[in-house]
């Protein structure tokens, strides 16, 4: 589900406007993609990112992503699609988000277009603890876990 509402944003930001302000959530430890997406736009695009401080969250020139120029804040965390900019498609991936991560970003490409972009990041997600082994420490085996390897068993003795 996750998945098909980041397809849906992608598809919401491909409409071409001047400026067009969208909400993206994370939470802290995980990764999110903040859409960018124009159409006019090609893989000789220059395109700037930029968070609330005006700190240099990734630069795109001419097809490449400029990683030394970045703030060390996103160094290593932040990047970018480079396969998809001949589509016009320069959004990023932000890792390992932190509650500072919070707070608006500018996809900006000079004369053209600027998407505008409101992270809100929230606490970890709480995954649930498994429930303990049964009485005597036998190991639990989830049927579908057993199905597939009784299909790969079958397949692989098959072949």
């Amino acid at each position: 589900m996750e998945h098909l509402d980041r397809v849906w944003l992608l598809l919401l930001c491909s409409l071409n406007s001047v400026v067009c302000q969208l909400h993206v959530e994370g939470h802290v430890n995980e990764e999110v993609v903040l859409p960018c997406v124009y159409t006019e736009g090609d893989s000789s695009s220059n395109v700037f990112w930029r968070d609330k401080d005006n700190l240099f969250v990734l630069d795109i020139i001419g097809g490449v992503e400029q990683t030394q120029t970045q703030n060390e804040r996103f160094r290593g965390r932040v990047s970018s699609f480079p396969a998809e900019y001949h589509k016009g498609n320069f959004s990023i991936t932000m890792k390992d988000l932190t509650m500072e991560d919070s707070g608006p970003y500018e996809c900006h490409i000079p004369d053209d277009f600027q998407r505008d972009i409101t992270l809100t990041v929230n606490a970890p997600r709480v995954v649930p603890t498994p429930p303990p082994s049964p009485a005597g420490g036998a190991a639990v085996t989830h049927p579908s876990t057993w199905l597939c390897s009784l299909l790969l068993c079958l397949c692989s003795s098959a072949v």
